[in-house]
């Protein structure tokens, strides 16, 4: 796992011993996850970000209120796709502008993926969208804030690049939308190291180093 280990160096980060599952927001299996499952979010909470950890300890209800604030906005794109319709506020509005200067075509919104990566759960993921720019199809992830700059982490890089493995596409972006402008990025090539975290993540559950959360919830009742 010589590339794991090189960007969890390189970056400061932590490797958690422990695989944890079915908790993703809401402790509870969601109606799409009814099902055991490791959702690509939850695969890289194996991966501690020390300076992360310390804002959710001291700014936990500010990090809360953004939180809330970037899956409202998610919603609202994704309806947008059945309805065509958006509010006309400056972070909805930079989303239309950048659909059109960059010539973006959605081809799927909010669509889950399975992949079978060798233990007894599928690893799962639910894109944003999958898009074509120009005459090549990607994947997008969006992400929202309320400030005029979004604050980006290598660990993004990575979410990128699963959700581009899970739907068999070359290329990832991500759209940054806040209230004053858009930023298309794409993203970095760590396909060696998310292979490298999956091998890792199977190594956990061959030694019973995983924790349910779901039913560890039920147990507690």
């Amino acid at each position: 796992m010589k590339h794991l280990k090189e960007f969890i160096i390189r970056y400061g980060y932590e490797l958690w011993d422990t695989l944890e599952y079915n908790s993703y927001r809401t402790w509870e299996r969601s109606e799409i996850r009814n099902y055991d499952s490791l959702s690509v979010t939850e695969l890289l909470k194996l991966i501690i970000d020390p300076n992360m950890e310390m804002v959710k300890a001291i700014h936990s209800e500010k990090l809360q209120t953004a939180c809330d604030y970037g899956t409202q906005i998610h919603k609202d794109l994704e309806q947008y796709f059945h309805t065509w319709e958006l509010p006309r506020t400056p972070i909805h509005l930079n989303f239309r502008r950048a659909l059109v200067e960059k010539d973006i075509k959605i081809l799927e919104a909010e669509k889950t993926y399975k992949l079978d990566i060798g233990i007894w759960f599928p690893l799962t993921a639910m894109l944003d969208t999958k898009v074509k720019i120009g005459k090549q199809r990607w994947t997008m992830d969006y992400k929202c804030s309320r400030k005029d700059r979004n604050f980006i982490t290598m660990k993004y890089e990575l979410q990128w690049n699963f959700y581009a493995m899970m739907c068999w596409e070359k290329n990832a972006w991500n759209l940054y939308l806040n209230k004053k402008r858009y930023k298309l990025i794409k993203a970095s090539d760590h396909h060696l190291v998310i292979l490298d975290l999956i091998a890792y993540a199977k190594t956990l559950v061959e030694k019973w180093h995983t924790n349910n959360l779901y039913l560890n919830k039920k147990s507690w009742a």
